[in-house]
């Protein structure tokens, strides 16, 4: 049987807060822009910047949404050579950005050690993090897949940037892994950890053009009579995607927004579920919701009804569990994994 985790931003969100340093939001990083007057962007009239800078976004996908907004309203060619050109601007500071997240904060305050512990009990016993119903309803799944195996295999893919998922990783993959379900134990490979799009820290050491941008080709519809090529640049669809979900039974999702821009990724996963995967969503929940039984059925269903927009048939939306368990630190903001 073969697992995928989907991580998102949500992830590194809660290492940050675990860490107490600056979140790597797009709502935070425009946040520090303000606190620390690091406004060179705005004062070289970086005109992209400026514009989606006066819309209150609090996610990547929303950032991105108003890129490919701003391109579709551009009048004349200056105007895309402009948009370009503030756009790897942008993606520059991006970088200094995440890199003073990762090298100068996550490290120093020896993440993987303060996280190693609540990083593996999230992944091996993610079932114990759900409410008895939809336990059930994983275990049975599990088990009629893996009748025949004593092994599950894990395989990630990875929407940030940053590499703190893959460090925490490298620790966990030197023990011995097994997962319990109902009366079974299965042994756990660690298998690939994808990137979608960059990677700090990687071989190019930079967010490279095509960190920004959709999936969903159909939003590029400018209003100047470009050339394709053009458009393509804003084309950040990783096809490899495909391959990596291919053979996955269950997906586990964190962290993620599931915007449009990444519409291309939900459909294909959308896909695996139609024809027999299941998918299991941590949302964050903020305290507040988890005193509110009709909170946390509202949470559901909004999430729910997000993921599966591409297919809402019955068949696929009961394979859709939405886990917001109430019980799990009702103190505190939190998902019920990866609640560093």
């Amino acid at each position: 049987m073969k697992l995928t985790f989907l991580i998102g931003n949500g992830f590194d969100i809660a290492l940050a807060s675990k860490l107490d340093i600056e979140k790597t939001g797009y709502k935070e990083l425009y946040d520090w822009n303000k606190r620390w007057g690091f406004n060179k962007i705005e004062q070289h009239g970086n005109k992209l910047v400026e514009s989606i800078y006066k819309e209150k976004n609090n996610f990547w996908s929303d950032f991105e949404d108003g890129l490919i907004l701003y391109f579709n309203n551009i009048i004349d060619m200056q105007g895309i050579i402009d948009f370009f050109k503030d756009k790897d601007q942008f993606c520059g500071y991006i970088y200094e950005y995440l890199k003073n997240f990762y090298e100068r904060k996550a490290i120093e305050n020896r993440f993987v050690d303060n996280c190693i512990d609540e990083f593996s009990e999230s992944i091996l016993g993610f079932i114990n993090r759900m409410d008895s119903f939809d336990r059930k309803k994983i275990v049975d799944f599990i088990m009629s897949k893996n009748d025949c195996s004593e092994t599950i295999h894990i395989n990630f893919v990875n929407f940030n940037g940053t590499n703190t998922l893959e460090l925490l990783l490298n620790e966990l993959s030197l023990k011995n892994l097994s997962i319990k379900c109902g009366t079974k134990t299965f042994k756990v490979v660690l298998d690939n950890l994808h990137y979608t799009h960059s990677k700090l820290g990687g071989k190019t050491e930079s967010y490279n053009e095509y960190a920004f941008g959709t999936t969903a080709r159909d939003y590029i519809n400018p209003k100047l009579s470009i050339p394709t090529s053009f458009c393509n640049l804003l084309n950040k669809t990783n096809y490899s995607f495909d391959e990596w979900i291919q053979d996955t039974d269950l997906f586990i999702t964190h962290g993620l927004s599931f915007g449009n821009s990444d519409e291309y990724y939900w459909g294909k996963v959308i896909e695996k579920i139609y024809s027999g995967s299941m998918l299991v969503d941590f949302p964050f929940v903020n305290k507040e919701s988890k005193i509110s039984m009709d909170a946390m059925n509202e949470i559901k269903n909004q999430r729910i009804s997000k993921i599966a927009k591409y297919n809402n048939k019955p068949e696929v939306t009961y394979k859709i569990i939405v886990s917001n368990l109430s019980s799990f630190k009702p103190q505190q903001d939190s998902s019920s994994i990866f609640s560093f």
